[in-house]
C-alpha cells in the first residue's frame, strides 16, 4: 500500500511539472535616481525619466536592464539618491501570460484589439494590435546596454530605425551609423517613453503620443545643482526617428505574438525536412532540394557542415540552384549555405571516394530576450517593472540521404525494366 501511494505521488508530481512551468524567483533591492550612469538627467513634458538602480551590499549600481512598465505609482528619488528602496520579486515571464496572477495582470496593458492608421515610409497603413503584444515586441527589440550582445543589438536597432537615411544615395557624404547623435542614455530614455506609450496609453502625463516633445537634459555642475537644456535639433530629430520606429513597428508586429498562453516568437530559422533525391551526372552526385526557411525576424547567425555517411566533413562540394528552366546551375560566386535561407538549393559532390551518403547539418545561434515581471509582493500600489536578459540560444538540425541505397535501387529497377522489354 505504501509503495502504491509513492507511485501515485510521483505520477501527480510529473503531471504538474509538465502542466505548469516552475519559475525561478529572484529578489532585488531597487530605487530610482534622476542622474544616469553618464552624469545626465532627463525630462519630457516636465516629467522626470528616472533610472532604476540596484543595491548590492548597500552599494548602488547601474548594472541592470530594468524598465518601468506602468508609470505613476510608487518609488521616489532625487538627483543622486533614491528616497525609497523597495525589494522587488521577479518571478513571472511576461511571454507566458496565463501564469501571471490576475492581481498583477490588472496593472499590465490589456489584450483589447485596437485598429489605427499610421504612417510608414510616407504611406498610410492600417494596423490592428493589442497594447500587451506591442509591449512584448518592444521588449524583444530594444537595446540592452548591459547584455552580452549589447553592441550587436544596438547596431541592429539603429540600422533598422535609420534605414531610409542609411540607404539614401543622394546624401553626400553618405549617412553612417556614426553620425547618429544618440548616447546610450538617450536610447534608454527613448525606449522607456516608447514603453509608456503602450503601458500608459491615453495618459496625457506619460504617453507622449505619436511624436516626441522636446527632451530636456540636465548636466551636473556641482554636488547638488544641474543646468538644464533642450536637446539640439539634430539629436532631437534622431530621437524622434527612433521613437517613431519603435512605436510603429511594435504595432505592426504585435500580431506575431498571437493571443495564446505562451507568446514566444519562433526560432529564427528551420531546416525543412524535405524528402531528398539524387541525380547523377558523369562525375557528380547531386542531392536535394534542401531548404532553410525563415520563421521569425529574430537576428541570428548560422554555421553549416556537409558530412558523408560516416560524419566526416566534406569540403569538396558545390552549391547549385534551379534556374527558370529547371536546370541545376551554380549559385553566385561567394554565396554560402547561410546566404540561401528561403531558397531551394542542392549539394553536388564528386562520385566515388567512398562517399555513399550526404548529410547537411546546421547550427543556429540567436539571443532570446527573457522578460520577467517584477512586483513588490503584497503592495499593488508600487509600479510593476520588467527585468530584461538576453540569453544565447543554440540549436542544431540536419537532413540526410543514403544514396548508396538509392543508387542500388535504381539499378535494380533498371534491371527489371530491361527484363520486361
Amino acid at each position: 500500500m505504501k509503495r502504491k501511494k509513492i507511485i501515485i505521488f510521483l505520477i501527480i508530481f510529473f503531471i504538474l511539472i509538465f502542466q505548469f512551468r516552475i519559475f525561478s524567483v529572484s529578489q532585488h533591492e531597487l530605487g530610482i535616481v534622476q542622474l544616469r550612469e553618464d552624469g545626465y538627467a532627463y525630462q519630457a513634458k516636465g516629467i522626470d525619466i528616472f533610472k532604476i538602480v540596484e543595491y548590492e551590499n548597500n552599494v548602488m549600481n547601474f548594472n541592470n536592464d530594468i524598465y518601468c512598465i506602468r508609470a505613476g505609482p510608487g518609488f521616489g528619488g532625487t538627483i543622486t539618491e533614491p528616497t525609497t528602496r523597495l525589494t522587488y520579486t521577479f518571478t513571472y515571464d511576461l511571454k507566458e501570460k496565463s501564469n501571471i496572477p490576475s492581481t498583477y495582470l490588472s496593472s499590465l496593458p490589456t489584450d483589447t484589439n485596437i485598429t489605427k492608421q499610421i504612417e510608414v515610409n510616407k504611406e498610410s497603413i492600417q494596423v490592428t494590435y493589442t497594447n500587451y503584444n506591442a509591449l512584448l515586441w518592444l521588449l524583444d527589440n530594444i537595446y540592452l546596454p548591459k547584455s552580452d550582445n549589447a553592441t550587436q543589438k544596438r547596431d541592429i536597432l539603429l540600422k533598422k530605425a535609420f534605414e531610409e537615411k542609411l540607404n539614401d544615395a543622394s546624401l553626400i557624404p553618405p549617412f553612417t551609423l556614426e553620425q547618429i547623435n544618440l548616447t546610450n542614455s538617450d536610447l534608454e530614455v527613448i525606449q522607456q517613453l516608447a514603453i509608456w506609450h503602450f503601458t500608459n496609453a491615453g495618459d496625457s502625463k506619460y504617453d507622449m503620443g505619436d511624436s516626441l516633445p522636446a527632451i530636456q537634459i540636465s548636466e551636473k555642475n556641482s554636488t547638488s545643482n544641474y543646468n538644464g537644456y533642450d536637446m539640439d535639433s539634430y539629436r532631437q530629430d534622431d530621437a524622434q526617428t527612433l521613437y517613431k520606429y519603435l512605436i510603429n513597428n511594435a504595432m505592426i508586429n504585435a500580431n506575431k505574438y498571437g493571443n495564446g498562453d505562451v507568446r514566444e516568437l519562433a526560432d529564427p530559422i528551420n531546416l525543412v525536412q524535405n524528402e531528398l533525391k539524387t541525380e547523377y551526372t558523369n562525375s557528380n552526385v547531386i542531392v536535394g532540394p534542401f531548404k532553410i526557411e525563415k520563421k521569425s525576424e529574430l537576428p541570428y547567425s548560422i554555421t553549416s557542415q556537409v558530412l558523408d555517411q560516416n560524419n566526416n566533413i566534406l569540403n569538396n562540394y558545390s552549391l547549385l540552384k534551379e534556374n527558370t528552366s529547371g536546370d541545376k546551375v551554380s549559385v553566385e560566386t561567394g554565396k554560402t549555405i547561410s546566404d540561401l535561407v528561403g531558397e531551394n538549393f542542392y549539394i553536388s559532390v564528386p562520385k566515388g571516394n567512398g562517399v555513399t551518403g550526404i548529410k547537411l547539418k546546421i547550427n543556429c545561434q540567436y539571443y532570446k530576450t527573457e522578460a520577467i515581471l517584477g512586483v513588490v509582493e503584497g503592495d499593488l500600489q508600487q509600479q510593476p517593472l520588467v527585468k530584461l536578459t538576453d540569453k544565447l540560444i543554440s540549436y542544431e538540425q540536419e537532413n540526410s540521404i543514403d544514396y548508396n541505397f538509392d543508387l542500388a535501387l535504381r539499378k535494380f529497377i533498371t534491371g527489371v525494366n530491361g527484363e520486361t522489354t
